[in-house]
């Protein structure tokens, strides 16, 4: 998986399924494992070897949407601190 949000994910997939296949999709987060029913969207062929496809969940059950709530606001708050400073409150030398 190479992304993921509350709504969906992409994938790095060998080949790529068709676009609007329904798949079964499972993985661990560190909030538990997720299960759920998704359909998968066009391909990105971005090479011989590798395809990226997003897919858009259209079944979860509540639990496993806060457990990937969860990581996403996780994934946030680490991004948010680590990203770069916030220069706002600065004052821009004048050229006077």
């Amino acid at each position: 998986m190479q992304t993921l949000s509350i709504n969906g994910g992409l994938l790095q997939l060998v080949q790529a399924l068709d676009a609007g296949d329904f798949v079964e999709i499972a993985f661990e987060t560190p909030g538990g494992a997720v299960r759920g029913t998704a359909e998968m969207l066009p391909p990105l062929q971005v090479s011989a070897q590798k395809t990226l496809q997003a897919f858009r969940f259209v079944v979860l059950e509540d639990r496993d949407h806060e457990a990937i709530r969860s990581m996403v606001d996780s994934s946030r708050e680490r991004n948010v601190q680590l990203g770069p400073p916030d220069l706002s409150s600065h004052s821009t030398p004048s050229l006077d």
